[in-house]
């Protein structure tokens, strides 16, 4: 199966105004997401998809393929994700590289190893799942949530979940957002999660998503307590 990393790092941050090069312990942020690629064995090519000239200079020195820049109206605040991926897939397809799975990567999550993405490609060929999401745990269990409507409170579920105990909840997970595998025919389509989808479980701290400087503090300190072979 060919597999491809493709790399999104749109410019124009709000929160955190130029974060994907953002220099972290000295290398630009989206380096570390060029590097896990580089060194996953399961991507047969990675490219970056930037609609910025200084992020497409950046991710080419440290050594991305950058074959073009994104279109303005692909990197917008309202823009679609799978509008463009379906881009870059395209210009693959016509570039002469044949892709049946799509291995997207955020610059947005430096802690995020190559052997995350190996691992996650993995249970996509076992499970045969039309997507692999990572995830992490739920730090709240959706069965002690409240749906706020004005000042009254209402149990997304019923009052009796709210006194079940962790150890009795079944496990809970949300989307990290440091990885995703998808069929290339779900791209076709718009879409990203298909009707079969397997969780790739990820520690929390292994998954930091970069929005705010708090994060990108946090990300600091992981970073700098990791040993040689992390």
């Amino acid at each position: 199966m060919s597999v491809v990393g493709i790399i999104l790092a749109r410019g124009g941050s709000k929160r955190l105004p130029g974060k994907n090069v953002r220099p972290l312990l000295g290398k630009p942020l989206i380096g570390y997401s060029i590097e896990a690629a580089h060194g996953a064995r399961a991507l047969s090519r990675t490219i970056v998809s930037t609609d910025d000239a200084e992020i497409a200079r950046h991710a080419a020195e440290c050594g991305a393929e950058v074959p073009f820049l994104r279109p303005a109206e692909l990197a917008t605040d309202d823009a679609v994700i799978t509008d463009a991926l379906s881009h870059a897939v395209d210009w693959l397809e016509n570039t002469g590289t044949t892709v049946e799975a799509v291995v997207i990567l955020q610059a947005t999550s430096p802690l995020r190893r190559s052997q995350h993405i190996d691992e996650a490609v993995e249970l996509f060929r076992k499970t045969g799942a039309d997507t692999v999401a990572a995830v992490s745990r739920a730090a709240t269990h959706p069965y002690w949530c409240w749906n706020a409507q004005g000042d009254l409170l209402q149990p997304f579920f019923s009052t009796a979940h709210m006194y079940m105990p962790r150890n009795e909840l079944p496990p809970a997970v949300i989307d990290n957002g440091a990885l995703w595998v998808v069929r290339r025919e779900l791209l076709r389509s718009g879409e990203i999660y298909g009707e079969k989808v397997a969780g790739y479980l990820m520690e929390a701290s292994d998954a930091i998503d970069i929005d705010h400087l708090s994060d990108f503090e946090a990300a600091e300190r992981l970073l700098s307590a990791r040993t040689p072979q992390d």
